[in-house]
């Protein structure tokens, strides 16, 4: 029996029919102009340009609503008190939501319509920053002191009640106007980001201009703001998107309202530990949030280097705001500024990017070396070499513990310095009593001499073998 191919003969009929088909199909795309492969192009080319043009206006239109908001916010109201002022903003901020609301409802256009909802949520912050200001100037008055802020940015309540009622009617308006532009940027998280939006605005309404209190403010809403945004925003759908993006734009809005209003009243005189917290936020920015949307293994890696700056600059303006740095006049002083962010370091290390942990520990045993070092020369004493001999042992033990070689020779380097410097005690004792000195170096030596006599394989083996482990480590 001869073999034949695997394959199949196509049929006469099949062929004549496959045929036919192309010929039909070919007839339709020649003579239906809307499938003409000319036509769908053109039209595709029409679409693009449509799509560009009205991204284009609604760009210059939200620039325009902004600029005009400013204005509107900005100018001077000489014949309406500062409450009248407030309304006729809050007003505005209600007609942009109105407007984008009807937008999405009449004209089906839901680009239009979340512009017009984004640009009025991120006006709330600045509704809040004037509601702040009447109520701080009612303080003031109760305080019998004046504001010594422009008349830009001045905000004055003429009573007590005028404060408090614009105050809550505003912040249903504005719970409901966050509400409404939530659900239509991130309708899955529009609950959330309603009650955490609002929290944070309420902060502005706190009555005090005091650097440490914002700086305070300014931390707890970094804190919260970018683990929400780290631990559950950006895993909700859509957060990835476009709009995704405006939220967080949004929600960062009373953060840079706090920061904004802390550069203008201390804009040439900031305070060490508001000055701690801007650099303590960008470190940990720079180290945490950041890596965390970012995919290449090396730009993560280059983020959490560059956080150590300002996270030595922080550090720095913290100890400051407690000593002075033309005032460090003792080791301990010197040394509350340095050895804090060699421990800093080692903390960094433990979370970083797994290449990069290696050299921050040895970075942060170098360091702590390096500083109890010119803490020892600088500032000579019993309490520097404490310091000095206390930290090189906590650097060896911490050293074998992990199997790091580097920080372990530091360690042991710096015990030695520390031991050397009391050579210098024991010469002074020596000119006191020197029969005393040498009969008590005399007795070390035959002891020495005894014990190497004695244990002298055992000890080379110990010496091999503890050479021999430190090869292996980093």
């Amino acid at each position: 029996m001869n073999t034949t191919d695997a394959t199949i003969p196509t049929t006469p009929d099949e062929g004549v029919l496959a045929e036919i088909d192309s010929a039909l199909a070919a007839d339709r795309s020649t003579q239906a102009p809307g499938l003409d492969p000319a036509r769908v192009a053109a039209n595709a080319k029409e679409e693009h340009v449509a799509h560009s043009l009205s991204k284009i206006l609604r760009f210059i239109g939200a620039i325009v609503i902004i600029v005009a908001s400013a204005t509107f916010l900005l100018q001077r109201w000489e014949g309406a008190d500062h409450i009248m002022r407030y309304y006729s903003f809050l007003g505005f901020t209600a007609l942009l939501s109105l407007t984008g609301f009807m937008c999405g409802l009449k004209i089906h256009e839901d680009k239009g319509a979340r512009t017009f909802l984004g640009i009025a949520a991120a006006l709330i912050p600045i509704n809040f920053c004037a509601l702040g200001g009447l109520g701080y100037s009612r303080v003031l008055a109760h305080a019998g002191r004046d504001l010594h802020y422009n008349l830009i940015t001045r905000w004055v309540a003429p009573t007590d009640e005028a404060a408090l009622t614009a105050t809550l009617l505003a912040f249903a308006v504005m719970a409901l106007l966050s509400f409404i532009s939530f659900s239509a940027l991130l309708r899955s998280e529009r609950g959330r980001l309603t009650g955490l939006f609002m929290l944070a605005n309420s902060t502005l309404l706190i009555p005090s201009r005091d650097a440490g209190i914002m700086a305070m403010l300014a931390v707890v809403l970094f804190t919260a703001l970018t683990q929400y945004d780290y631990f559950i925003l950006r895993k909700a759908p859509g957060a990835q998107t476009r709009e995704g993006s405006i939220v967080r734009a949004i929600i960062a809005m009373p953060f840079l309202a706090i920061l904004t209003r802390a550069l203008l009243v201390y804009l040439f005189n900031l305070s060490a530990l508001f000055a701690a917290a801007l650099f303590a936020m960008l470190a940990l920015t720079l180290f945490t949030y950041l890596p965390a949307y970012l995919k290449s293994a090396a730009a993560k890696k280059v983020s959490q280097s560059f956080s150590l700056v300002p996270a030595m600059v922080a550090w720095g303006c913290f100890a400051a705001q407690f000593v002075e740095p033309i005032a460090v006049a003792t080791a301990a002083q010197f040394s509350f500024y340095t050895l804090p962010i060699a421990a800093l370091f080692t903390l960094m290390s433990l979370y970083c990017e797994q290449s990069l942990a290696p050299r921050l520990r040895k970075a942060s045993a170098l360091f702590a070396i390096a500083s109890i070092s010119l803490c020892l020369i600088a500032f000579p004493g019993a309490v520097a070499a404490f310091l000095c001999i206390t930290v090189s042992l906590v650097l060896i033990t911490y050293g074998y513990l992990i199997e790091n070689s580097t920080i372990l020779i530091s360690g042991i380097a710096g015990f030695t310095f520390g031991i050397a410097y009391h050579l210098r005690y024991a010469m002074d004792l020596y000119s006191y009593c020197p029969w005393v000195c040498l009969a008590a170096l005399g007795v070390s030596t035959v002891v020495a001499s005894s014990l190497i006599e004695r244990h002298y394989q055992k000890m080379l083996a110990s010496l091999r073998g503890f050479h021999g482990k430190i090869k292996t480590w980093e």
